[in-house]
């Protein structure tokens, strides 16, 4: 069973009614449980992908269409987490560890509405797990943390609510290198875990090539390939040939 996503178009226009950008693509198909990366050269639509996935985007003149466990979603009535680039477009920096986590932890009963942060104690903790650091500045405003603190946090803060669509744009790109393996590693746990579909955009090959399941390419608004693991063209020279000349 796939998850799979249509209605993927979006145009930008000038002021003058011009056309900037397109995005068109085909229906994506993704595997549950699966780690997928997205490559493309700057402007080829990587990002855009992400906001209309999660909802932050609309498109145009179309509908998107979500097909979860054989039944249609939009993208408002569908639970897409998403964890950016830039750490002050994740996380609030102005409230604490512990506020931004509330904010996306779920409140279902009355008494966790009016006293979150006793009632939900647990689950911060549980959703901190391993991450010493964070735990022990649980208070502390986040406009405080560290580069690589305030992007573990935001995917600590995105994972906390166990969507089965998990989407990460260059969320690396702030990390010293122990952070980026510790996410890397924990992107293909939550796909496990959660048997979800985890699409990630980047610009690393290297990367891609040691983590992906399946590597998906765009080019100027398309779908320029599609590869899985066991593909011949599961290799570097191909992979930046395909995103330069595609």
């Amino acid at each position: 069973m796939e998850l799979k996503i249509s209605g993927l178009s979006k145009i930008f226009t000038a002021v003058t009614g011009e056309t900037i950008f397109h995005l068109e693509l085909p229906e994506m198909k993704f595997q549950y449980g699966s780690v997928n990366y997205i490559l493309g050269h700057n402007g080829s639509g990587k990002s855009v992908f992400l906001k209309l996935i999660s909802g932050e985007l609309l498109p145009t003149d179309s509908i998107i269409n979500i097909v979860h466990q054989n039944k249609s979603y939009t993208t408002n009535q569908m639970n897409v987490a998403i964890v950016r680039q830039n750490a002050e477009d994740n996380i609030c920096l102005d409230l604490s560890v512990e506020e931004n986590l509330i904010i996306r932890l779920s409140i279902n009963t009355i008494k966790k509405s009016f006293f979150p942060k006793n009632m939900l104690k647990q689950q911060i903790i549980d959703a901190l797990d391993g991450h010493n650091e964070l735990l022990m500045k649980t208070k502390q405003v986040c406009s405080e943390l560290s580069g690589g603190q305030s992007q573990v946090l935001a995917f600590l803060s995105a994972t906390s609510q166990k969507s089965v669509i998990l989407c990460l744009d260059e969320f690396l790109s702030s990390t010293d290198h122990n952070t980026s393996i510790l996410l890397r590693q924990k992107a293909k746990d939550y796909a496990k875990q959660f048997n979800a579909c985890v699409l990630i955009v980047s610009h690393d090959f290297d990367v891609a090539l040691e983590d992906a399941d399946e590597i998906f390419i765009f080019n100027n608004g398309r779908l320029a390939s599609q590869i899985q693991r066991n593909s011949s063209l599961w290799n570097k020279t191909d992979l930046v040939r395909l995103v330069h000349f595609s």
